[in-house]
């Protein structure tokens, strides 16, 4: 799960988005890791990306398509748990993806009634 873009070094990655950051940030944001975390000496792209440029709706959109097919083993709980988060944009992304879910879920459930499920 780790990507392409994990070999490119993240000073060199930032530089190029930073040099047209209305055309680069929302399509860096497609190429992140499906992983969200924070650990000592390891750089969460998601994070990273989320962090620097998550004050734009275009990122945290093209975050949330990227995250939808996210996937995880053993128990969701635990999972969700370390999702905890401190950085205002990521924050911002989670409770937009939140939302979202939210509302894909009753979207759900009345199209699940009137099939009669």
């Amino acid at each position: 799960m780790s990507g392409a873009l994990t070999f490119f070094p993240p000073k060199k990655v930032w530089k190029w988005v930073d040099a047209n950051v209305k055309k680069r940030a929302w399509y860096v944001a497609y190429f992140v890791p499906k992983l969200l975390f924070r650990e000592e000496g390891k750089i969460c792209w998601a994070r990273e990306v989320l962090a620097r440029y998550g004050g734009r709706n275009d990122v945290r959109k093209e975050m949330g398509a990227n995250f939808y097919t996210e996937g995880w083993s053993g128990p969701a709980s635990l999972h969700y748990q370390q999702k905890n988060e401190d950085n205002d944009n990521v924050k911002r992304w989670l409770d937009e993806m939140i939302d979202s879910l939210d509302k894909q879920i009753e979207h759900e459930k009345i199209q699940e009634e009137r099939r009669g499920l």
